[in-house]
């Protein structure tokens, strides 16, 4: 007979009222869990099993990812309903107010805003909650900002923002813009970019609290991906005023600071970022452009996202078609085709005479072969395809007009 070893067990409720002695081991009977025991916790400690799967355990257990944005704080609740938008109870600001200071101003109350002209713009908010629309042209940061009614000027030197209510005098104080929104007649018709975790306001760029991510740093002694975890404990400013077309990438330290360069060059054999003066350990969490001594374009990193096994809903959401699409030239019948990325063909033809359409997708064999009879004005064709997919188009027309576009999926790249 084998000799057979058992460890002590019990109900959830039983271990959960344990202390246990150091390094000791117990069963959960019910949930089939290990719990580790230091004499003193009640309760032990329970060590994850492969089926319970959150953000935090996947990252410690997966050592494929490196370079990316692990957590980003939800500080700014925003709604937008019939062109009013409403900056939720419980949304945070943070307001600079002088040197390393920066208040933290809790909303009480849902605050709302209207909108103006067709302009682009930031919204900002004071201390005691009252929203202002200011254009992009009209935002500033630095030593110095140009006086004028509705203006916004960050003064780095005192590190306080302001605003002009009348052109005569910086006479109102608020904190760090919250989003980038459109407004058409009257009403604000898209949220175009929401500043939670980091965001930028005229040459500045700014980092918040709670933002964590991973640093490449090399490779562990079975090859896998060395990080070193990264957070943002308190606010960090950057204003870059060199004028700059090309792209900038903006960094987190280890230090949880800010650090930028103009150049980036990831070694994915060592896992180290490399700039043009050696080694960056930085983790990027944005790229963007200054081309007149004011950010033009500020594209933040998107956050790494872990995938429980059951997040089935999830999954699906990314296999379904985007709105990012770009419009394909059409060649003539019998032209082929590759799939830039994971996503959808679609082809639309309307015109008063019969016509015929035929869609072959193939990649080294055929896969899907798609043909329709049409002889009425509109004929629409929508397939699936993966990235790297060849797929050709035979049809017969004579006149009318055509949409032809290649349709992103959620999850592509």
């Amino acid at each position: 007979m084998s000799i057979q070893m058992q460890l002590k067990r019990g109900t959830t409720a039983q271990n959960l009222n344990f202390v246990g002695a150091e390094s000791e081991l117990t069963v959960d009977t019910q949930t089939h869990e290990l719990r580790i025991h230091d004499g003193v916790t009640i309760g032990g400690h329970k060590i994850p099993t492969e089926t319970i799967v959150d953000d935090k355990i996947y990252l410690e257990k997966n050592k494929n990812i490196t370079d990316c944005i692990t957590e980003i704080p939800q500080d700014i609740k925003l709604e937008l309903n019939n062109g009013t938008l409403t900056l939720k109870a419980g949304s945070k600001v943070y307001v600079p107010n002088g040197a390393d200071v920066f208040d933290k101003v809790l909303m009480q109350n849902d605050i709302t805003l209207g909108g103006y002209q067709n302009l682009q713009g930031m919204i900002f908010v004071t201390t005691s909650g009252t929203p202002y629309f200011t254009s992009l042209p009209q935002i500033y940061s630095g030593a110095s900002g140009t006086l004028s009614s509705g203006n916004v000027w960050y003064d780095t030197t005192t590190n306080k923002i302001f605003r002009s209510s009348d052109g005569s005098s910086w006479d109102i104080q608020v904190g760090f813009p919250i989003c980038i929104v459109t407004s058409s007649s009257g009403a604000i018709a898209s949220v175009d970019q929401v500043f939670n975790g980091f965001g930028y306001i005229g040459s500045t760029v700014f980092l918040l609290p709670g933002v964590k991510g991973l640093i490449p740093n090399g490779l562990n002694a079975d090859g896998s991906l060395k990080n070193i975890a990264t957070e943002v404990t308190s606010v960090q400013t950057f204003t870059y005023t060199d004028n700059n077309n090309t792209g900038i990438y903006a960094g987190i330290t280890s230090s949880g600071t800010i650090k930028l360069n103009g150049q980036r060059n990831y070694n994915e054999a060592e896992n180290f970022i490399y700039n043009g003066a050696g080694l960056e350990l930085v983790c990027e969490f944005a790229v963007y452009t200054n081309p007149s001594g004011k950010i033009a374009n500020f594209t933040p990193k998107t956050t790494f996202h872990a995938v429980g096994y059951n997040d089935t809903e999830y999954m699906a959401h990314q296999a379904m078609p985007s709105d990012r699409h770009i419009d394909l030239t059409l060649g003539a019948s019998g032209s082929t085709y590759t799939a830039l990325a994971d996503g959808y063909v679609y082809f639309y033809m309307s015109q008063p005479n019969p016509h015929d359409l035929q869609v072959y997708l193939s990649n080294e064999t055929a896969k899907v072969k798609v043909r329709t009879y049409q002889n009425t004005n509109d004929l629409a064709c929508w397939i699936p395809v993966s990235k790297g997919d060849t797929f050709r188009l035979e049809y017969t027309y004579n006149s009318g007009s055509y949409e032809f576009r290649f349709i992103y999926a959620n999850g592509a790249a």
